[in-house]
This record gives C-alpha cells, structure tokens and sequence, in this order.
C-alpha cells in the first residue's frame, strides 16, 4: 500500500492508495544543491545590467513587492532591502491589486519591512495599495482600450524595484513582475479591463509574450504595455525567483524584461510537469496560503487541468479558512453564477458583460463542462452551498479514493502537492 501526504491549510492529509492503483505523485521538484540565500545574494551580485545598489544611489525608489497572499520568503525582501542602503527616500509599496489593503498576513510584511529597514533606510515608508481609497493618475492608454491608473505615490518615484516570486498563472502566463504593476497598484478600472481578457483561449499558463516560444496572450501584453505607459521610460530592477514551501530554486536580477526572460524558461524546466492523464486525479493546491479561501485554491484546478481525461473525476484538498472568497464582490462574481446558472449561461453571459473577478467563474465554469465530477474536501461549514455550486464535498476522502477503485480495479490516480505552482504539460 502506498502513503501518499498532501498539504492542506498549515497541515497535510495522508492517504493510501494500492501500488498497482498508484499513477505517480506530482510536485515542485527535490531543492536544488545550492542553498537559496545563495542562489539570490549570486542574482544579486551579478544581475543582468547595473547592481541595485548603484541603481538606486541617491534616487528616490519604489519597491514593489507581492501582497501576504503570496508565500514569498520573507528573507528575500531582506536581501534587497540591504541593497538600497544609499537611496535618497524608499516607499514600499505592498501589491494588492483587488486584494484587501488590511490583513493579517500584509501586517507580517509590513513588520519585517520595518526590522530591515529601520535606522538603516535614510527615509522610507510603508503603504498597502488599496483600490478603494487610493489616489489615482492617468498614464495613458493599451491597445486594448484600457486606460492606465496607477496609484499616484508610486508614479512620483525616480526608479522601481520588484520582488516577484514567479510561477505559472492560470490566465496571464505567469505570476511576474509585471503583475506587480498592473494589477498590483493600478485602479479597479484598469484592472477589470485587463482581466476581462481571460475569456479569450489564448489567455492561459505558459503563455507570454516574454516567452521564447508560446508568445500570445492578450491579458499578459495589455499589463506590459500598462506597465511601460506606467514606467515612462523609467528603469526597473527586479529580483525574480521560483520558490516552494519557502525555499528558494532559482533565482535572477537585473532588467526587468532581460531577468523576467530568463526566469520563465527556467520555472518551464522546474514546474512543467508531464503526465499522463488519468480519469481520476487528486489535486492539493500546497496548503497554506494557496487554500485559505476557494477563490485562491482554483488556479491548482486550472492548472493541473491537462491530468484529467474528459469526463474525469478529481479530489480537491482546499480548506477554505476563510470560506469561498475574502470579499462578498468576489463572493458574487465568482460563486454565485455557478449556484444559479447553466454553465452555458455563465460562459455567454461573462463574454457579454464582464466584472471583475468574473474570469474566476468562466474558467471554472469551462472547467465543469470538461470532467465528470469535483468532489471537494474541505473544512468550510456550508456544505449545501458548495453543491448547488456544483463541487461535491467529501467528509472522507480516502472514501473517495476507495470508491474509484471499487468502481475500476484498474483505476490508476494521479496526486498533486502544490498545485498552485506548478503546471501540467498538455499530452
């Protein structure tokens, strides 16, 4: 009998599986030889173009770094904050994007900010993006039509900096350094005319127009053209890695283009998975924080999705802490559909009139139409709920496990551990 044990919230789930049963457990890859604070005080050392330490001499710096969703080593930030020792000023700014501006996990950034910073920074400051109260400046507008606002505290700095823990993303390519401008300090405006380009195919993982091969997508080039009409020419440094469960495997500075080039390559080779698709397939997303609401879990769906044969079936391991979504607007936009439409509705009404986080719905509604059935695991109360919104909730889910091999001796199940920062190939 095989063990197999997959993270779920700040814990992990065992189950068991017959060997013959057993398809194969999928995952961020062994950590590489070289430790990580090596692997980034090298990228910082040697980036691509002029250190940040000479960079950001004398000049007035923002840094922007990813929100306390993410689950980037707090260390990292440290090794750049030690770099910017001779700025004239340094605004932090935390990239929230449609984020909540308060939370718990924004506070523990901010403190460790704070440690780093304090009598060591000639002048900073510390401010959490917030789309509701923030100030707002026109920079122009995309090809696409979207008119760029960006926070205005940001566009009265002389440089940036980006500190941006990279993986696939299930409708712009990749979590990177331009999503810490656009959607990370820009208006709601701006935002939702940005995400209303994830209904087009195109708009998936691995596609970018920074990639060497697989360059189209409309959501990943309208936040590039955003984020130069923001820049107006100004230099970006940025300090790029690929990280797990706080451990670091990759790591690149420099330019942001040159260093964003690079890393995308690189996290093809450490989280492209090949597998080959099964009917039945378990997915965690890799716990907390990647499951603290189902909202966040579903990019794992997404992108796991080429394991699953049509018509197949998966267990999703999300414990949902804080229930399907953080706000009632991503609450509504997102769940409700699927509690009071044909799946064919939501994709028709979506392509129609779009609201933000409504790409959420779309693609989960995609999603269904393809498999079988998503029965889900997890510690949110109303379980009534989840059903009319088409995820079947498991109290046991070795019982499921169990069934599916009841059902077909044969049956060969797929697992996977960190399922929000990997990707798998498609056959």
């Amino acid at each position: 009998m095989k063990e197999i044990a997959l993270s779920y919230g700040q814990g992990t789930i065992t189950l068991q599986v017959p060997e013959k049963n057993f398809g194969g457990l999928y995952g961020p890859p062994p950590l590489p030889k070289a430790k990580g604070f090596k692997l980034v005080k090298e990228a910082l050392d040697n980036p691509i173009g002029e250190k940040l330490e000479n960079l950001s001499k004398d000049k007035k710096v923002a840094v922007i770094v990813e929100d306390g969703t993410r689950d980037a080593p707090a260390w990292t930030l440290r090794a750049v904050i030690q770099r910017l020792l001779d700025a004239k000023e340094v605004i932090f700014i935390l990239a929230t994007g449609m984020h909540k501006a308060v939370t718990d996990g924004n506070k523990k950034i901010e403190d460790i900010i704070k440690m780093a910073a304090e009598g060591k920074i000639k002048q900073y400051s510390i401010l959490a993006h917030d789309t509701q109260k923030a100030t707002f400046v026109s920079c122009g507008r995309t090809s696409f039509g979207n008119e760029v606002e960006v926070n205005a505290v940001a566009n009265d700095c002389e440089i940036f900096v980006t500190v941006s823990d990279m993986k696939p993303h299930y409708f712009a390519g990749y979590s990177n350094p331009i999503k810490n401008f656009v959607p990370g300090i820009c208006s709601f405006k701006t935002i939702e005319k940005n995400h209303s380009l994830a209904v087009a195919p195109e708009a998936t993982f691995v596609n970018h127009p920074w990639h060497p091969v697989h360059k189209n997508n409309p959501v990943a080039q309208d936040m590039i053209e955003a984020m130069n009409l923001i820049l107006s020419g100004r230099p970006v440094f940025t300090l790029n890695f690929y990280s797990a469960k706080g451990r670091v495997y990759y790591a690149v500075a420099g330019e942001i283009r040159a260093a964003t080039e690079k890393c995308i390559v690189e996290i093809d080779k450490i989280a492209g998975i090949k597998a080959e698709s099964s009917r039945y397939v378990v997915v965690s997303p890799g716990g907390y924080p990647f499951d603290e609401t189902l909202y966040n879990a579903q990019r794992a769906l997404e992108l796991t999705q080429n394991a699953v044969l049509d018509g197949g079936e998966v267990l999703f391991l999300s414990k949902n802490t804080l229930g399907i979504a953080e706000t009632e607007k991503a609450n509504k936009e997102f769940f409700e559909p699927l509690t009071l439409k044909t799946l064919e509705q939501i994709i028709i009404d979506i392509e129609n009139d779009f609201h933000v986080p409504a790409q959420k719905a779309y693609k989960v509604a995609k999603y269904f139409q393809r498999i079988g059935k998503l029965y889900l695991y997890t510690d949110y109360a109303d379980k009534e709920l989840l059903a009319k919104g088409r995820f079947l909730t498991a109290d046991n889910p070795q019982a499921i496990i169990d069934e599916w091999i009841r059902q077909d001796p044969d049956a060969k199940i797929l697992f996977f551990e960190g399922g929000a920062k990997i990707f798998v190939l498609p056959n």
